[in-house]
């Protein structure tokens, strides 16, 4: 609401530094050079495809997206950790409950009866979002989270085909280099990942 909405998602993909400082800070884990550079290579990628506007800047909102991108790390954090000892199904259930309880606490400041239409789509939507939570809190399980983390950057390449193939909306040039930038980073961190588990 406070950010034109380019800069607030360059902001809100900075949650993967975040994520990444927070497991070597937090889980221990080691993050090497490579997995520091990757990660502020893909950054540089996401900089690139959404090309904020300094201009327009806001103090307020700038806080806030960045508090929310820490938000994100910090919950990705915690999954990692807690799936140290529970299964995923379990901790998407509570994670969704409690995301249900804090949105039904929201109905009383504005709450709109969704029509048919409306409502299918909802449904859907929390049906895809779950099966992606399921699948990223059993990625979290099993690998690190500076591994996990630069393939978040990836959200943007998957938006871009889907407004392409949707709304028929063409990808700006910027677009094409940020993403071809953003898979080179996770495809070099998913290598040497790969290098390592086979060494080991």
């Amino acid at each position: 609401a406070r950010l034109p909405l380019t800069l607030s998602t360059s902001i809100a993909f900075s949650s993967p530094l975040f994520m990444t400082a927070l497991s070597a800070l937090i889980l221990k884990e080691p993050v090497g050079v490579h997995r520091w550079a990757a990660v502020a290579v893909g950054f540089i990628g996401v900089l690139i495809m959404v090309h904020p506007d300094p201009a327009h800047m806001a103090v307020a909102g700038t806080v806030l997206a960045l508090v929310g991108a820490m938000g994100a790390a910090g919950a990705m954090i915690a999954i990692r950790e807690i799936g140290r000892t529970e299964q995923g199904p379990t901790i998407v259930f509570y994670f969704t409950l409690a995301g249900a309880v804090l949105g039904l606490a929201s109905a009383p400041f504005g709450w709109i009866m969704p029509d048919p239409m409306t409502l299918a789509l909802l449904i859907a939507a929390g049906l895809i979002g779950g099966t992606g939570q399921l699948f990223l809190t059993e990625a979290l399980r099993r690998a690190p989270v500076a591994v996990v983390a630069p393939f978040d950057y990836t959200q943007l390449v998957w938006a871009s085909l889907i407004g392409f193939f949707v709304w028929g909306e063409t990808p700006r040039a910027l677009t094409l280099v940020g993403a071809l930038v953003v898979a080179a980073s996770g495809v070099y961190i998913l290598l040497r990942e790969t290098r390592g588990f086979r060494r080991g």
